[in-house]
């Protein structure tokens, strides 16, 4: 006889070894071959923040780093770190993923400070949803059998 499949909510540890797994394969595939156009970011930032070439592939980069995540979860509900850690993505909502709420649940994913921020309520909340998981109706859940 099959068993039933239950979803959990993950434990935080998985996610964040989720979401470093999937920071290292950006920063390989996404931010290195930007490398020549961003030059040495700490040594000169007001020179590179006004030069176009630096503006131009810090857009790219962001765009880039936003699509990783989201066609990701949005094809195959998880990313590569999501995919190792056995956890994945879903609609609260018992649809299927639609590619915004997997575009808006992925946004605070550009900067590390906004990720922080974004992902407060996981601390104090039960069902360790981020701010926008909550707007996009989205949660990330462990698949046990």
């Amino acid at each position: 006889m099959k068993q039933k499949k239950s979803v959990s909510p993950v434990k935080l540890w998985k996610r964040v070894i989720a979401y470093v797994i999937d920071v290292i394969i950006i920063n390989i595939i996404i931010i290195y071959p930007f490398k020549n156009y961003l030059g040495d970011f700490e040594e000169d930032l007001v020179f590179n923040f006004f030069n176009s070439g630096f503006m131009l592939a810090l857009l790219l980069i962001f765009l880039l780093t936003i699509l990783y995540w989201t066609i990701l979860e949005y094809l195959l509900n998880q990313s590569v770190g999501k995919a190792f850690m056995n956890i994945y993505v879903r609609s609260t909502n018992k649809q299927k993923l639609s590619f915004w709420q997997c575009l808006l649940r992925n946004l605070s994913k550009v900067s590390t400070l906004l990720l922080f921020i974004d992902s407060l309520g996981i601390i104090f909340k039960k069902d360790y949803q981020r701010f926008l998981e909550k707007l996009s109706k989205t949660e990330v859940v462990d698949s046990e059998f």
